[in-house]
């Protein structure tokens, strides 16, 4: 009985060990992971800063092509400072650089032929070839340290819709600096890291940062996407991965005198009971000790599970630090959706403003590049809030009609002056049995068109066939098929293998012009998803290509809506119309729409000076910003609300602002605002919903 007591103590303390370790490594792999992403999101945010300031420099080239080193020197000096990585930016038309900036310290680069460069020409041909940027190194630089050198084509826009290939434009990224403005060089950082996946190569690729020896120790391996490849990180804990926990020893020496008590209190009962087994007295001890056995090894069992408790309590704590980690970054891109969105009000409008007043064709002209730079990065920003949105959880499918014929219409119609231009075939095909749907019909439609508008830029000839059938059915809901099939280039299956990661594109620079994002594919996968279905694609170079996604419908009708709210009595023109904004420009622009379309316009800068003009003037309409200093948007409608004695008619509010989320048009309209448009402000979208509220202003 002793050798077996003595067994048992011993097995459960191996056990128990064992528990240990596995939620020790368990909860120090987790750690290191949290610590990973972090820098690799910085790393990510940083190299992706560097990459758009090279774009910006297509839309200059755009406007003028022809530019000298003086201009071309004046638009690149704002890049190379503040928190840039850029060390030299150069030009390189017709494959031959001929600019430089900046242009001191390296002037022998002025004339190097990429096509007679061996060194340097398979990654401009590539960058040519792709239409996408090409990121070779980290290589050694002449003036010490190493750098990223990013290589971006240029594709310019004919007068007769086609295009031609212009040159390129690199720039070298000082990688010591950006390692560094992640905090990869750290030496205070708690784990270790390396990279490799030198030219993006990925994990075939050679180590370039940290220790080639960490990929071998069991490390946490995270893959950061580049424009074409990727890095492989690794990262362990400083000092190599630790066995046990620092309190090891102290828990076998504590459970070691607690199983020597158990064993000698089990031996005293032993003993005990053979000195006194014929008498009572005796067995009553016995019954005694063994009881203080029993209670023992209960509380030995009771300290291992508050172990346990302990260690999925730190376990939980890292997830939840992790998921408070992916709400900020939300909250960030949201913040960063605002800052954007209002000064680039501020440019749509005056590009209006400008046209309005009437330009040459030249000017007309170089306003149209303009005007499609702005929806472009317009489309970036919207895409990006979707994908956030989408991985954060707080994103939502609406439940309205869905009419798969409609969609299918609606695509082509606008698609339709491009498909003419490109003297292509438009084919749509619904096979879909005619039947009350329910869905988001929103989401479908920007999800079937990311597909048909890839299918219709990358073809040149030929046809594009949109089809829709049904792919399976319960009793109350309908799986639909949507494809999307063209007879344009193709694509390679590597590339097809990474064209559902985020920011990846087969055609990058004639996406920039045409609008794209390299955000559709994945935010049309992450729909399907999102709808109970999946996405992909089959391609072969010169055989054209075929995407498709499928999506869970409910069957049946909506419930009956509310009528949407009668549109107002008063005269049809002039209306009085008091304009909110703390923006001197996008209160100039708003001020010039509405006097535009005849009404008359008063100006207030803030929420604190709109309730006090709403107090003294009874106005029609008020447009109420929603970020505002001393007293936003918000807190000013709740104040006029409350203000309004009960027999006055209901002044319409609508609110105008750069915050784009679900839960932001929910707040206007919690605090009181009858309607909501985003910035920019789409003039043509403003005039719509004052007819509707106004009738006929």
């Amino acid at each position: 009985m002793i050798v077996l007591l003595a067994l048992v103590l011993l097995g459960l303390g191996l056990a128990g060990d064992r528990l240990n370790d596995q939620r020790h490594q368990l909860a120090l792999r987790a750690e290191v992971q949290s610590r990973l992403a972090e820098l690799r999101e910085r790393l990510n945010s940083d190299l992706v800063s560097d990459l758009q300031l090279i774009r910006g420099l297509v839309s200059v080239i755009n406007l003028d092509p022809t530019l000298d080193q003086q201009r071309f020197e004046q638009a690149v000096q704002p890049l190379l400072g503040g928190r840039t990585h850029l060390r030299n930016v150069g030009a390189a038309p017709g494959m031959v650089i001929r600019l430089m900036a900046p242009l001191a310290g390296n002037e022998r680069a002025i004339g190097l032929d990429y096509t007679k460069t061996p060194a340097q020409f398979e990654a401009a041909d590539r960058a040519r070839r792709t239409r996408q940027v090409v990121l070779a190194g980290p290589v050694p630089l002449v003036q010490g340290g190493s750098g990223l050198i990013a290589r971006l084509p240029i594709y310019l826009r004919n007068r007769d819709g086609s295009e031609r290939f212009w040159g390129l434009v690199s720039a070298v990224i000082d990688s010591d600096k950006l390692f560094r403005s992640a905090g990869l060089l750290d030496e205070t950082l708690d784990i270790e890291v390396a990279i490799r996946g030198v030219d993006a190569q990925g994990a075939a690729g050679a180590v370039f940062l940290g220790r080639p020896q960490v990929f071998g120790q069991s490390p946490v391996l995270a893959d950061m996407v580049l424009p074409q490849g990727s890095w492989q990180m690794a990262a362990v804990p400083r000092g190599g991965w630790r066995a046990h926990t620092a309190s090891l020893w102290w828990l076998r020496a504590a459970y070691g005198l607690l199983a020597l008590a158990v064993l000698a209190a089990f031996v005293a009962l032993v003993r005990a009971r053979e000195r006194a087994e014929a008498a009572l007295a005796a067995s009553v001890r016995d019954v005694a000790a063994r009881r203080q056995a029993e209670a023992e090894l209960a509380r030995h069992r009771d300290h291992l599970e508050e172990q346990v408790s302990q260690r999925t309590a730190q376990l939980a704590a890292a997830k939840e630090a992790a998921e408070a980690a992916s709400v900020a970054k939300s909250l960030f891109v949201a913040n960063l959706s605002h800052e954007i969105r209002t000064p680039l009000n501020a440019i749509t409008g005056m590009a209006y403003l400008i046209r309005h007043a009437g330009v040459s064709a030249e000017q007309a002209r170089r306003l149209d590049t303009l005007e499609a730079a702005s929806r472009h990065l317009l489309q970036v920003i919207n895409a990006i809030l979707d994908l956030s949105k989408i991985e954060s959880g707080r994103f939502e499918l609406a439940r309205q009609p869905v009419d798969p014929r409609a969609l299918v219409d609606e695509v082509g119609q606008m698609l339709r002056d491009t498909v003419q231009a490109r003297g292509l075939r438009w084919v749509g095909e619904v096979n879909v049995p005619p039947q009350p749907l329910l869905g988001d019909a929103t989401r479908l439609q920007q999800a079937l068109l990311n597909y048909a508008a890839n299918a219709v830029r990358f073809t040149s000839t030929g046809e594009v066939v949109v089809r829709v059938r049904v792919e399976a059915e319960s009793e109350r809901r309908l799986c639909l098929h949507f494809e999307v099939q063209d007879t344009g280039v193709g694509i390679d299956e590597a590339t097809l293998a990474r064209l559902f990661n985020a920011f990846e594109q087969a055609d990058n620079s004639s996406t920039r012009q045409h609008g794209g994002t390299g955000l559709g594919l994945v935010i049309t996968r992450r729909l399907a998803e999102r709808m109970g279905g999946a996405a992909g694609a089959d391609s072969e170079p010169g055989r054209g290509s075929r995407f498709w996604f499928i999506a869970w419908l409910d069957k049946g009708r909506p419930p009956a809506a509310d009528a949407p709210p009668p549109a107002s009595a008063a005269p049809a023109v002039p209306r009085r119309v008091l304009v909110v904004e703390d923006d001197l420009v996008n209160r100039t622009i708003a001020a010039f729409l509405l006097q535009d379309l005849g009404h008359h316009v008063e100006l207030a800068e803030d929420g604190a000076q709109a309730v006090a003009m709403a107090a003294t003037t009874r106005y029609d309409l008020i447009l109420m910003d929603v970020q505002m200093p001393h007293m936003d948007g918000l807190e000013a409608t709740r104040r006029i609300r409350a203000a309004a004695a009960a027999s006055e008619p209901r002044v319409l509010i609508m609110a105008i602002t750069a915050n784009a989320f679900d839960q932001d048009r929910q707040a206007c309209l919690d605090a009181g605002m009858d309607d909501f448009v985003a910035k920019p402000i789409d003039p043509k979208a403003l005039r719509e919903r004052l007819r509707h509220w106004l009738q006929g202003g």
